[in-house]
């Protein structure tokens, strides 16, 4: 007799617990995609970004007076850029 009153309670405590997992799966999937595409943009907009600055950097090398520092700067960006590739 308990049996046949819980029956509707547990039918519906089913449903509830198979719509929230349908909920959470395409959630966690969702976000694990958003992070990926977000880091893969990261890694492209900062490698953009440094080839921009060496690019335009470059014709100021040969100013007298700022050139070698300017050569340090760039060597160590571009030290940088590759060792972080090749990782």
């Amino acid at each position: 007799m308990v049996e046949h009153e819980l029956a509707p309670t547990l039918a519906r405590l089913e449903r509830t617990l198979s719509r929230l997992e349908d909920h959470l799966n395409p959630s966690l999937r969702r976000r694990f995609l958003q992070g990926m595409v977000s880091g893969f943009g990261t890694v492209v907009g900062a490698t953009l970004l440094v080839s921009l600055i060496v690019w335009v950097a470059q014709p100021f090398t040969q100013i007298d007076r700022v050139g070698p520092a300017l050569e340090r700067v760039l060597d160590d960006l571009l030290k940088k850029r590759s060792s972080d590739q090749a990782e």
